[in-house]
């Protein structure tokens, strides 16, 4: 798992990274058994038989939510870690420093001002 390996399992995992699949059902062996793994860029259908729940969703356009989650972010019930900033023009890259392993955390992709 490299960066990412827990030194437990956990109850809940949440994946917003676009990694293939290999390296998903790797993050899925950091779930307990009976626990939850829910991804929102990668399918979980390859992840059939485990000992865990496994949900696939969608992002939708949910202003209330983003609202909510903002609210539990200020209140620190939910820690965002930021792994760093980065130009919008180096998407790509992001990409695939986060497929390789390589981002501890979020990544903010600032937008150049013209």
């Amino acid at each position: 798992m490299g960066p990412f390996a827990l030194s437990e399992p956990a109850d809940v995992v949440l994946n917003f990274a676009a990694i293939n699949p290999g390296r998903l059902a790797a993050v899925a062996t950091q779930v307990r058994p009976g626990g939850v793994l829910v991804s929102a860029a990668t399918g979980v259908s390859h992840l059939t038989g485990a000992p865990i729940r496994v949900e696939h969703f969608v992002v939708r356009n949910a202003p209330d939510d983003l609202a909510a989650l903002v609210k539990l972010v200020d209140a620190g019930t939910v820690r965002v870690e930021v792994a760093g900033t980065r130009p919008l023009a180096e998407l790509a890259g992001v990409h695939r420093d986060a497929e390789a392993g390589r981002l501890p955390g979020k990544t903010i992709l600032v937008p150049v001002r013209g």
